[in-house]
């Protein structure tokens, strides 16, 4: 939500439910995707950085596909979150 207020116009924030737990950010030809653990033991989890010609790349753009297909979350809904109410 932070990102959505520092970066007006320029961030979109959806959600989905689906596998696994991480975000992507693309920045032109670089994607950096963050994972998170799904389990309550915490572990270090893996941040990559992808280029196109990456053999993940084509999995990340179909999750990205699907993902613009979602609602993308209100300024309202945002404001909440970012005030964790």
């Amino acid at each position: 939500a932070e990102y959505y207020f520092a970066f007006p116009g320029r961030v979109s924030i959806r959600k989905f439910d689906h596998y696994p737990n991480y975000s992507f950010y693309l920045f032109d030809d670089v994607l950096i995707t963050a994972m998170y653990p799904t389990v309550v033991a915490k572990h270090q989890v893996p941040t990559l950085e992808l280029a196109p010609e990456s053999p993940y790349w084509t999995f990340f753009e179909d999750d990205r596909k699907d993902l613009l297909m979602t609602k993308e979350l209100s300024k309202s809904k945002l404001t909440r979150i970012r005030n964790n109410k």
